[in-house]
């Protein structure tokens, strides 16, 4: 195993990580953050509906996973 790679990966990352906003996803609930576990959890699974490029992402996702045969656990 080459450990030049990650180690060029642990030197590039925190730059990008301390530049990175906090995400500001649109929710269903008419633009506002859900309060409740329920909310929440409806609202996670209405997001890949809520436009094409959601559910684009998700497919595309899920057909690089089985195509290179990578891990479930990538996307996380």
């Amino acid at each position: 195993m080459n450990l030049r790679q990650p180690c060029r990966v642990a030197i590039a990352a925190p730059p990008f990580l301390l530049a990175a906003a906090p995400a500001s996803a649109h929710h269903v609930m008419g633009g506002r953050t859900p309060s409740t576990f329920l909310e929440g959890l409806l609202s996670g699974l209405a997001h890949p509906v809520i436009g094409p490029e959601h559910l684009g992402f998700l497919i595309v996702g899920g057909v690089a996973i089985g195509a290179f045969g990578l891990s479930r656990a990538l996307p996380v």
